[in-house]
């Protein structure tokens, strides 16, 4: 198990740890991920297969406040947003739902889970792009599988890893923070 630092990648099969959230999950086989540079976001890639993997903190205290928040569409950084298909599942601790990501000239299907915690922050896993959606439901479910949650320490992360920059926000409702 690594602790996830900004800049550095991760390639698939690491155990990457947030300290200061108090997670860790494994980086999907045949994926890299890292924190980027100036980002607060954990973002994973592939050589092989076109689409983007994505963990980002979220605010919501219970399973219903964050289905109302999925409710609106989600802006994304870079011009993206996402728009839940169907109501959320609500299977506690985690809430899931297909996803459809749009740049506004098109779409590409995805698959969303949200782990609630009350002991520290949630964690929503995200997965888009071209291809069947079964794949992105695959890779987040696996990610969902190798989550490991112990009590979050805030005074363990960098600066830029405690800051709350939103990434996602809902006008009226909780904010939903960028994950690392």
């Amino acid at each position: 198990m690594v602790e996830a630092v900004s800049g550095q990648a991760y390639p698939g099969g690491t155990r990457v740890e947030f300290l200061d959230m108090g997670l860790s999950f494994i980086v999907p086989e045949g994926w890299i991920g890292s924190i980027p540079e100036e980002s607060d976001a954990f973002v994973m890639g592939s050589e092989s297969q076109p689409g983007i993997l994505l963990a980002l903190t979220h605010g919501a205290a219970t399973a219903q406040e964050l289905v109302e928040n999925l409710a609106d569409p989600m802006p994304l950084d870079e011009g993206v947003t996402l728009h839940a298909q169907g109501e959320p599942v609500v299977e506690p601790p985690w809430v899931k739902v297909p996803i459809l990501a749009t740049d506004g000239t098109g779409y590409l299907p995805g698959y969303l889970m949200a782990l609630v915690r009350t002991d520290g922050p949630g964690a929503l896993y995200i997965g888009f792009g071209q291809g069947a959606p079964q794949l992105f439901q695959r890779l987040v479910l696996g990610m969902v599988a190798s989550t490991q949650t112990t009590t979050p320490r805030p005074d363990s992360g960098t600066p830029e890893t405690q800051q709350d920059l939103p990434l996602f926000r809902r006008r009226d409702g909780p904010e939903l923070r960028p994950f690392g």
